[in-house]
């Protein structure tokens, strides 16, 4: 990551939020989880504002170039935009990095593993709490056709995901199709808020552009279609027979 390499910031977003996450989950075996849990989300954040800048760019730049001459100057106006947010992240990411704040981190979550924990006496169940837990926020969501809430669900599941991972490993072929179903669920309630993020950032940059308009509505129409696979997704993540192990 510190060599600019693109793939390990997202790498390094990802360890960071499972490491949180985990934590959390099953913070009666870490005691010290409330001192390092702020730490690793200001960690997060700090990747996050390099990762979502390449993220949104890739997006909204496919196809845009080739779209036309009328698109160039919202391709160039995008691109300057999210080049200059990515170079911010970056700077204040390494500066992060060599900062007194981070080597601390670093040393509290070495200290973990030492502190005295009282441990969980079943703690498969923290996985299927967290499970549930995102399942009744997604359902919620959808009753509601909130995109806030969605995005809400998604963090959930992704929570739930990474404790269900702990355990799947020793519940043979269910184990790995319910991680597989979850993610592939995960990746379309990340396809629509991704969409919800584009078209606040569009509105933001071209509010009056008629070009920057048409870019928004095709990024509705990919909300549109994500929220149209959700049934499918959703339903295959909460077959019986994929979670039975976890009751």
């Amino acid at each position: 990551m510190r060599q600019g390499d693109p793939e390990s910031v997202h790498k390094m977003r990802v360890a960071t939020r499972r490491l949180r996450s985990s934590l959390k989950t099953f913070k009666r075996s870490f005691p010290g989880f409330d001192e390092v849990a702020p730490e690793l989300k200001w960690l997060a954040d700090l990747l996050g504002e390099v990762r979502d800048g390449q993220v949104q760019k890739g997006k909204l730049l496919a196809g845009v170039e080739e779209s036309g001459d009328q698109f160039t100057e919202v391709a160039a106006r995008i691109r300057q935009h999210l080049d200059d947010q990515v170079e911010r992240g970056r700077t204040a990411l390494a500066e992060a990095l060599e900062s007194e704040r981070y080597l601390a981190l670093l040393d509290r979550i070495d200290r973990l593993s030492d502190l005295p924990g009282n441990g969980e006496p079943t703690p498969i169940r923290r996985a299927a709490k967290s499970l549930a837990k995102a399942d009744g926020l997604l359902d919620q969501a959808l009753a509601d056709g909130a995109d806030a809430e969605l995005h809400d669900a998604r963090k959930a599941y992704k929570r739930a995901r990474y404790a269900v991972e702990v355990f799947a490993g020793g519940a043979g072929k269910p184990g790995k199709q319910l991680v597989n179903a979850l993610t592939d669920l995960q990746d379309v309630l990340g396809a629509h808020q991704d969409s919800v993020v584009a078209r606040e950032l569009l509105h933001e940059l071209g509010p009056d552009n008629f070009w920057f308009g048409v870019l928004w509505a095709r990024q509705e129409q990919v909300g549109k279609d994500t929220y149209a696979e959700l049934p499918v997704v959703v339903e295959s993540s909460r077959k019986k027979s994929l979670r039975k192990w976890l009751a």
